[in-house]
C-alpha cells in the first residue's frame, strides 16, 4: 500500500488505537488472574504455613507489572485488512478501504477509481475520529475494581495471622539459621587461623614476644661489671619489670586453673579421666601432643563417617564423635582454661549437630568441611596453649634468675664477664647458684663457722655466786597464770607507736595474701618478704625504747591471786 500514502497512514493509526484497547482489555484480565493467584499464595502461606511466607505490601507491585507483561506477549498489533474494516465501519464507507487492501490481489480496470476515492476520503480523517477512545461504563469500572483488589490485598498482608499448624516455616527457619550458624562458624573460624598463620614462631619454645625479651636479659647479665652496682641494678630492675608486667599479663585467671590441676573423675568418669589427665600434665609440662593426637584421630572418624553408608552405623558414630566433642569442650573450658580452645571446640560441636539435623546433602557436606575446619583450629589454639605455659615457667625462672643476679650485685659478685661462656638462661642459674653457695655465710649459717665440739657445759653447784633469788614471795593460791614475759622496746601506750604497728602489720597481711593468691611473679617473692622481715631489726623506733613487761592477766578461780612478778637480774 505504498502507492496510497494517505490510506496507510489512516488504517496504521487506527490499528494502533485498536492495540491499546485491545491491551487495556487484557490487562485487566491479567490482573484479575494474577490478583487471585496473589490470594490464594496468601491465605496458603498465612493460614497453613505450607509455603513460606514473603509477602509484604511492597510485593503488591507485582500484580499490575505481571498483568501488563502477560497482555503485552499476548496481545499483536491487528493488520490493515482488520483496520480497514474497523474504519469501513465506523465511516460506513461500504468496504472502500477493505477492498483498497485488496487491489494487489484484484483484476479489473475499477482500481484506479477505489484508490481515488480512498486517498479522497483518507485526506480528511484521523485515526481519533475513526475509532475514539470511550471511558464507557465497563470502562470505569473495570479502572475502580484494579485499585479496589490491591487495597483488599494489602488489608490481607497486614490483618491475616502468620500460623503454622503443620510446623513446617519453623523446620525452614530452624534450617535457614543452622546454614546460616554454619557460614557464620565458619568464618570465624577461618579468621582466627588467619591470625595464628600469622604468627611464625607457634612451633618455637617461646614467643616472639617472651623471647626477645629473654634474649635482652641475657645481653644485660653480660654486661654486668662488678664496680657498677648502681648500673647493674637499673639493668636489674628494667629486665625484672617488662618480665614481670608480661607474666602478670599472661598467668591470668584461666591459665591458673589449668596449673592449679584439679580432679577430673567428678566430671569425665575414671575411664575418660585418665586419659583426659595425662592431657592436662602435658598441658601443665608445656606440649600438648597427645591432646593434639585425640584431636587428630577425631578428623579421621568424620571422614570414617563420611564414607559410611549404613544408617545404624552412621547414627552410632556420629553419637560416639559427639560425646567426644563434648568432653573435649568441656576439658578445654573448665580445666585447661583456655577460652579460644573452648570455642573452636564448641563450633565443631554446632556443626556437628548441624550436619546430623540437615536433609540436604549439600548442607551436610558444607557442615563437615566447618567441622574439619575447627578441629584444625582446636590443634592450633592447643599448640598456642602449650606454648603460654612455656612463656610463663620460662620468665618465672628468668625471674629468679634477676633475683639471684641481685643477691649477687649487692655482694659485689655480680660480672658478666664469667658469664661469657653460658648460652642459656639455665647455665647462668646454675653458675649463679655456685657462686652463692661460695659467698660468706652460705651452707655454714648466716653467722659464719661455729667452734667448738658441742655438748653441754660442766657446772658444779657447790660454786659460790653473787646470784640473789628474787622470786617474789606472794602467797600461790587457786587459779593459772596464761603467760609472763619480758620484751625489750618502745612502750605501747604511745598512739604513734600503736597505729604504726597497725598499719605495718595491715602491710604485712595484703602482701601475704598477694603472694597466697600468685598475683606476684616468683621473682618478686623474696624481696618483698624480706623488706618486711627486716623492718623490725632496721627501725630504732621500734627497737630503740625502754624495757618492758608484758603480762596477761590470769583467770582466776576464788580469789584473785596477785601474780609472781619477773625483775630484771642485776
Amino acid at each position: 500500500m505504498s502507492e496510497f500514502p494517505r490510506s496507510e497512514r489512516l488504517l496504521n493509526d487506527v490499528a494502533w488505537r485498536m492495540f491499546a484497547i485491545k491491551l487495556a482489555r487484557r490487562t485487566f484480565v491479567w490482573f484479575v488472574v494474577m490478583a487471585s493467584l496473589y490470594a490464594v499464595l496468601l491465605l496458603t502461606a498465612r493460614l497453613t504455613g505450607v509455603i513460606p511466607d514473603y509477602f509484604a505490601p511492597a510485593t503488591l507491585g507485582f500484580i499490575p507489572a505481571a498483568a501488563l507483561l502477560g497482555a503485552l506477549l499476548t496481545t499483536r498489533k491487528p493488520a490493515f485488512p482488520d483496520a480497514a474494516r474497523c474504519a469501513d465501519r465506523s465511516q460506513q464507507t461500504h468496504d472502500l478501504f477493505l477492498t483498497l487492501t485488496m487491489l494487489d490481489k484484484s483484476v479489473g480496470d475499477y482500481k484506479p477509481l477505489v484508490s481515488r476515492d480512498a486517498e479522497a476520503r483518507a485526506a480528511k480523517l484521523k485515526g481519533a475520529t475513526v475509532l475514539p477512545f470511550i471511558w464507557d461504563r465497563p470502562a470505569v469500572i473495570r479502572g475502580a475494581v484494579m485499585p479496589a483488589a490491591l487495597g483488599l490485598l494489602a488489608l490481607g498482608i497486614v490483618l491475616l495471622p502468620s500460623l503454622d499448624p503443620f510446623a513446617v516455616q519453623a523446620a525452614a527457619r530452624e534450617r535457614a539459621a543452622a546454614t546460616e550458624r554454619v557460614a557464620e562458624s565458619s568464618k570465624q573460624t577461618e579468621t582466627r587461623k588467619a591470625e595464628l598463620r600469622q604468627r611464625a614462631d607457634l612451633e618455637n619454645e617461646n614467643s616472639e614476644e617472651v623471647a626477645q625479651a629473654l634474649e635482652r636479659l641475657k645481653a644485660d647479665l653480660k654486661k654486668m661489671r662488678r664496680t657498677e652496682q648502681l648500673q647493674n641494678t637499673e639493668r636489674l630492675a628494667v629486665n625484672q619489670k617488662a618480665l614481670g608486667d608480661r607474666w602478670r599479663k599472661l598467668n591470668n585467671e584461666q591459665l591458673q586453673q589449668l596449673m592449679n590441676g584439679e580432679d577430673l573423675e567428678q566430671r569425665f568418669g575414671a575411664e575418660g579421666a585418665e586419659e583426659m589427665r595425662e592431657w592436662q600434665r602435658e598441658l601443665q609440662q608445656g606440649s600438648s601432643e597427645k591432646l593434639e593426637s585425640a584431636i587428630e584421630e577425631l578428623k579421621e572418624q568424620l571422614k570414617q563417617l563420611a564414607r559410611t553408608e549404613d544408617p545404624v552405623e552412621r547414627s552410632e558414630q556420629m553419637r560416639k564423635i559427639e560425646k567426644q566433642l563434648k568432653e573435649m569442650s568441656d576439658f578445654a573450658m573448665k580445666e585447661a582454661g583456655s577460652q579460644p580452645l573452648a570455642a573452636a571446640l564448641q563450633r565443631a560441636k554446632d556443626q556437628l549437630e548441624a550436619m546430623q539435623n540437615s536433609e540436604s546433602e549439600q548442607m551436610q557436606q558444607e557442615a563437615m568441611e566447618a567441622l574439619q575446619e575447627s578441629l584444625e583450629l582446636s590443634q592450633m589454639e592447643a599448640e598456642n596453649l602449650a606454648q603460654a605455659v612455656r612463656d610463663m615457667q620460662s620468665m618465672e625462672e628468668a625471674l629468679q634468675l634477676i633475683s639471684m643476679a641481685k643477691r649477687l650485685n649487692s655482694e659485689e659478685q655480680l660480672d658478666g664477664e664469667q658469664g661469657e661462656e653460658a648460652q642459656s638462661l639455665e647455665e647462668y642459674a646454675e653458675m649463679y647458684a655456685q657462686m652463692m653457695g661460695n659467698m660468706p655465710g652460705q651452707g655454714e649459717g648466716e653467722r659464719g663457722p661455729g667452734f667448738g665440739e658441742g655438748g653441754e657445759a660442766p657446772e658444779d653447784d657447790s660454786v659460790k655466786s653473787d646470784f640473789v633469788d628474787e622470786t617474789s614471795k606472794s602467797a600461790v593460791q587457786q587459779g593459772k597464770i596464761l603467760l609472763s614475759m619480758k620484751t625489750k622496746g618502745m612502750s605501747d601506750s604511745g598512739e604513734a607507736t600503736k597505729e604504726y604497728r597497725d598499719t605495718l602489720d595491715g602491710i604485712r597481711q595484703g602482701v601475704a595474701e598477694a603472694i597466697e593468691q600468685e598475683q606476684i611473679p616468683p621473682g618478686y617473692v623474696d624481696t618483698i618478704q624480706g623488706y618486711f622481715d627486716n623492718i623490725d631489726a632496721a627501725d630504732p623506733a621500734i627497737n630503740g625504747g625502754a624495757d618492758t613487761t608484758e603480762e596477761p592477766s590470769a583467770e582466776p578461780a576464788a580469789e584473785a591471786a596477785p601474780e609472781p612478778s619477773a625483775t630484771p637480774a642485776p
